[in-house]
């Protein structure tokens, strides 16, 4: 279960970091790049 949920975590930061890197106006690329930050996963355990 644990695995399922870090590849959709980790899908969804590939999807919207290229959405972000797609996006050619500034100010939209602001706003994916504020969604992208919401997707990206915090590391639970640092080694």
């Amino acid at each position: 279960m644990a695995d399922a949920v870090i590849v959709v975590a980790l899908l969804l930061t590939a999807a919207s970091a290229t959405a972000a890197v797609a996006t050619r106006d500034p100010a939209r690329q602001a706003l994916v790049l504020a969604a992208s930050a919401c997707c990206t996963p915090a590391p639970a355990n640092w080694p």
